[in-house]
């Protein structure tokens, strides 16, 4: 029940994606971490809006580290960072990282990685779930509580899991991916643009 993501404007990159249920053993995962046994990202997926949010996210992540613009020292920590629309790292750690109680958990790995996908998946002591089961895990009153004080990229992507939001009125994944990170002079004013824009699709 994993899921792999591929990035057409970055082929050389791949991530592997599990998301996972009643887990007993986050804070060994964290300690793990920490001590640079395990090299992978473990996110919290209360706040996470979707598949499409982690997707951009890692997109973002990657976008970062091929151009060399890292704000984190890691890809794995760039994608926990990219996740929050906040410009303090702290803070988009604390919003999305793991906690060492965390009952869910959203494992993330970069084909850039020491870890193996095989050894996150038998360090982890919980439930495998499909992707799609993270709208269960999840919590849409905090999702938009935290993206009022977020810039617009994520104030979009926040807006993604209102439960009215339709895919196809966006006409393609890699129109919408494009527009939010496709251009190296992407800045607040036009991710501003590119979110009302798009609101104005969802809403016709």
């Amino acid at each position: 029940m994993d899921t792999k993501f591929e990035f057409e404007n970055f082929p050389k990159y791949t991530a592997m994606v599990a998301l996972f249920n009643r887990v007993e053993n986050c804070g060994e995962l964290k300690e793990a971490l920490r001590n640079g046994t395990l090299d992978v990202a473990l996110i919290d997926p209360t706040l996470v809006g979707g598949s499409f949010h982690v997707h951009c996210a890692i997109n973002k992540a990657i976008a970062a580290m091929s151009s060399g613009t890292m704000k984190t020292r890691s890809g794995h920590a760039e994608v926990l960072y990219a996740l929050s629309g906040s410009r303090s790292i702290k803070e988009a750690f604390d919003r999305f990282g793991a906690r060492n109680d965390s009952r869910a958990l959203l494992a993330v790995l970069l084909s850039t990685s020491c870890s193996s996908w095989s050894d996150v998946l038998s360090l982890v002591r919980g439930d495998t779930v499909p992707l799609d089961h993270i709208g269960a895990l999840r919590s849409k009153e905090q999702i938009l509580e935290v993206g009022r004080d977020a810039d617009p990229t994520w104030m979009f992507i926040a807006w993604l899991a209102v439960p009215c939001f339709q895919m196809r009125k966006f006409g393609s994944f890699m129109w919408v991916q494009n527009r939010l990170y496709g251009s190296p002079c992407f800045n607040h004013t036009n991710r501003l643009a590119v979110f009302q824009d798009l609101q104005q699709r969802n809403c016709s």
